[in-house]
């Protein structure tokens, strides 16, 4: 590596780079009630829990943060922690793994009957979108869903094997397989918790 070459910092480091030193560079004043120890660990807090995001997107949140400053006799303080962080979900969500709601809820008692029903994918996209455990009516949905991309699956595999499936239909299948993969991992992890617990 010469002296010229340039490291793109990732993660936590990232955040701080982009979108927290700028920030209180410029000015930006710790949140009201909040002394610097707590303030340093609200920082902390917030480069972890923005880390997943990249480069361009925290650019973005930074400026929403400048426009959504709360302005007072001191100058300009951060905004409401839960409030940045639902505008990040809504520029980009966390990678499922990192989606605790989507996982906590694939691992529930409604994950495994969506496993056991044939649904399981289509839950975890709905939960991936951040609404409430679903209720009858969406859950009703969801398995009329699952029953058009169950057919969708057929119709694409029959279509593989005669060199037929355009690359998004492929796509599509593979995206699917992974995701069923990933609730099934996630939904066999909780219940070798639970046998390891009863032991």
């Amino acid at each position: 590596m010469t002296m010229t070459d340039h490291v793109e910092p990732t993660g936590r480091a990232l955040v701080k780079a982009v979108l927290i030193e700028p920030l209180v560079q410029d000015g930006m004043k710790r949140p009201k009630g909040t002394n610097a120890d707590d303030y340093e660990k609200w920082l902390g807090k917030l480069a972890e829990r923005l880390a997943y995001l990249p480069r361009d997107q925290l650019v973005g949140l930074r400026d929403l943060i400048v426009r959504h400053a709360v302005v007072g006799k001191t100058g300009a303080t951060w905004p409401d922690f839960v409030m940045i962080q639902k505008w990040a979900y809504a520029i980009q969500p966390p990678p499922p793994r990192e989606h605790t709601y989507a996982m906590s809820l694939i691992q529930s008692a409604m994950g495994r009957q969506a496993l056991d029903e044939g649904w399981v994918v289509e839950l975890f996209h709905c939960a991936l979108k951040f609404g409430p455990p679903p209720g009858r009516y969406v859950i009703s949905q969801l398995r009329s869903e699952a029953e058009d991309n169950r057919r969708r699956r057929e119709r694409v595999r029959e279509w593989n094997a005669v060199n037929r499936a355009n690359p998004a239909d492929a796509a599509w299948l593979d995206a699917w397989h992974r995701d069923h993969q990933l609730c099934t991992a996630l939904i066999a992890s909780k219940t070798d918790d639970s046998e390891g617990m009863t032991e």
